[in-house]
């Protein structure tokens, strides 16, 4: 029992360690975006954050405007990769 709990705990901190980088890492990509003008949606940013802390860099959306705007980010329409 005391395992299972142990090992909980290193899990929810691991989760709490990332979610921390990709909030970082959103909050540089927001103040970026809105200082150029090209301000998106915060949770477009949050998306784009996520994948780029995870070391990707193409997400499929159909909003690819916006995530066209992230430096280093690739966006690709669903019927392009036939889903």
């Amino acid at each position: 029992m005391y395992k299972r709990k142990r090992m909980n705990s290193w899990r929810t901190f691991g989760l709490l360690i990332s979610m921390r980088r990709f909030a970082i890492t959103d909050g540089k990509m927001y103040a970026t975006l809105s200082k150029s003008g090209r301000t998106i949606e915060f949770n477009d940013c949050l998306i784009a954050a996520t994948v780029q802390s995870l070391g990707m860099n193409e997400i499929v959306t159909r909003n690819c405007d916006h995530f066209n705007r992230i430096n280093g980010c690739t966006a690709l329409l669903p019927k392009d990769l036939a889903f």
